[in-house]
């Protein structure tokens, strides 16, 4: 074959067809040097376990933006050593800053909204002028409705969707940041958090996990967790096991799948 494929754009989910599915032991991939995510969130385990699996693959890069900045607003190369928990840094043009509730900026290392301004960034929603001021303030910044933050070195860190946010009394956890530990586990496949309703703290978290293994149990997903993370991102809502997280043909998870199935 004169031609084969060197560079692949994918969405995260389809990650897992390289590691779990036993069919692609049948092809031959080792012109394979490039992949291309976006549209969701990746883990670090899972960028690791396809490296270990296709070895003439030399990078993964991630890229962040929205529908209405219509080109990436982020891009990060995550090589086989790097952190895939940073989404990556700025590219030219474009400006970010860290909102809270109030729409006051918020210094390096806060959690908040993501808030972004370039060339690219819409002029407004057609015909719907009240959706368009309520995204794009006077100054032009676009609100794009993540839960993020910024370090020292100006890489950025999306937590999930501000929507999406488990408000534990006075603490904010972005479900990626469990979902990312959990799939550092080698015996979870994949993995969901929501937050639930709780009359001590509002909320709490709640684990949707796909297992690898039989043998694992609540306890152990549990303790696994505890071990790495602060007393309020504990799983406090539960482990579910579940047969497959739901998501959307973007690759996203449908917590409101996940929601309605709790209130089931």
């Amino acid at each position: 074959m004169d031609q084969r494929i060197r560079e692949l754009f994918l969405i995260p989910p389809t990650l897992s067809i390289f590691i779990y599915d036993l069919c692609v032991d049948d092809f031959d991939l080792s012109s394979l040097e490039i992949f291309h995510l976006s549209a969701a969130p990746t883990s670090e385990s899972i960028s690791q376990k396809v490296y270990e699996k296709l070895k003439n693959l030399k990078r993964i890069e991630r890229s962040y933006g929205t529908s209405e900045c219509s080109f990436s607003a982020i891009t990060n190369p995550i090589y086989e050593k790097s952190r895939s928990d940073i989404a990556g840094t700025l590219c030219s043009n474009f400006e970010m800053k860290i909102i809270d509730e109030s729409g006051n900026e918020l210094p390096e290392g806060e959690k908040g909204e993501l808030c972004t301004r370039g060339p690219t960034t819409m002029i407004g929603y057609l015909k719907n002028p009240k959706k368009t001021a309520e995204a794009i303030g006077s100054e032009g910044w676009f609100h794009c409705g993540d839960f993020a933050k910024y370090d020292n070195e100006g890489n950025l860190y999306i937590f999930g969707r501000l929507k999406d946010v488990i408000k534990v009394n006075e603490e904010k956890i972005g479900p990626s940041e469990l979902e990312n530990v959990l799939l550092s586990h080698s015996e979870i496949k994949d993995a969901a958090v929501v937050g639930i309703k709780d009359d001590e703290c509002g909320q709490v978290p709640k684990a949707f996990v796909v297992k690898n293994d039989e043998d694992l149990n609540e306890r152990k997903v549990q303790e696994f967790l505890e071990e790495q993370t602060p007393s309020y991102m504990h799983l406090k809502g539960g482990v579910e096991f579940i047969s497959e997280i739901p998501k959307s043909g973007g690759g996203k998870i449908s917590r409101k799948d996940l929601i309605e199935k709790e209130g089931e």
